[in-house]
């Protein structure tokens, strides 16, 4: 089967959005199509989740979609480029949502994007942490918030301001190495009896950018390679999150 544009970005087919897919921390972030537009090479998608703002800074995008292929689902991706930002985008005479505006171009290709996928949790699919800089232990909810996570890396975020005295964290610097401890907590098969797991890994500071916005400051931390049985219980954690992002999304 031949794949193009018209036979993979329909309206209603779950995407997701990949930012800087070459780099060494690529960004994914669930959409959904709203409207598709194939003589002007345009589409119409759903606000990410996370959530993408005009000053996001990224230096490539490419939209993406799983197809099935000869023996399993693929995933397929063009470049694009985002138009416009829509805040009142009208599905239907009672609906409006924040949507993206994008143009595609170039050719389709398969890509891979398990290692790039990055994701936020939330309240269902929930993560705390502890890290380890320089011999002092930070943690979650306390010293940081985590922004999102991936088979590769975390991005956190640190305030600019922690009780009125500057945050010790802002003292990290690009290429410090450190320790983590991961709890991941999901639903468990009986109803209110969460899974708990725990993953402990080395983290290296590979970004740091002070103008995220007003309030904080986003650190990027590249994990070291895992453990096989590690690394499956963190790519199941974050299918499954995945999964039920897709899900509430497709309720619009």
């Amino acid at each position: 089967m031949t794949h193009t544009p018209e036979n993979i970005f329909l309206p209603g087919t779950p995407v997701e959005m990949v930012f800087n897919i070459d780099s060494l921390l690529p960004i994914s972030r669930n959409s959904i199509i709203f409207d598709s537009n194939f003589k002007t090479y345009e589409l119409i998608i759903s606000q990410t989740t996370p959530r993408t703002s005009k000053s996001f800074e990224y230096e490539t995008l490419h939209i993406t979609a799983l197809k099935n292929g000869s023996s399993n689902k693929i995933r397929l991706g063009m470049k694009c480029s985002v138009l416009d930002f829509i805040d009142n985008y009208r599905l239907n005479k009672e609906t409006t949502e924040q949507a993206i505006k994008l143009k595609y171009s170039g050719k389709i290709s398969e890509v891979n994007i398990r290692s790039a996928f990055r994701i936020k949790p939330n309240n269902i699919y929930s993560i705390m942490a502890k890290l380890i800089f320089k011999n002092k232990e930070f943690l979650s909810a306390k010293h940081f918030k985590i922004f999102d996570i991936s088979i590769t890396g975390i991005g956190i975020l640190i305030p600019n301001i922690s009780s009125k005295t500057e945050n010790p964290m802002a003292d990290l610097e690009l290429g410090d190495l450190g320790k983590i401890g991961i709890i991941m907590k999901e639903p468990g098969p009986e109803k209110d009896i969460p899974v708990i797991k725990t993953l402990i890994n080395k983290v290296k500071i590979v970004r740091i950018n002070k103008k995220f916005n007003q309030r904080y400051t986003l650190i990027g931390c590249q994990f070291a390679p895992w453990e096989r049985n590690l690394e499956e219980e963190l790519g199941k954690f974050i299918h499954k999150l995945q999964l039920f992002e897709i899900r509430h999304l497709q309720k619009y």
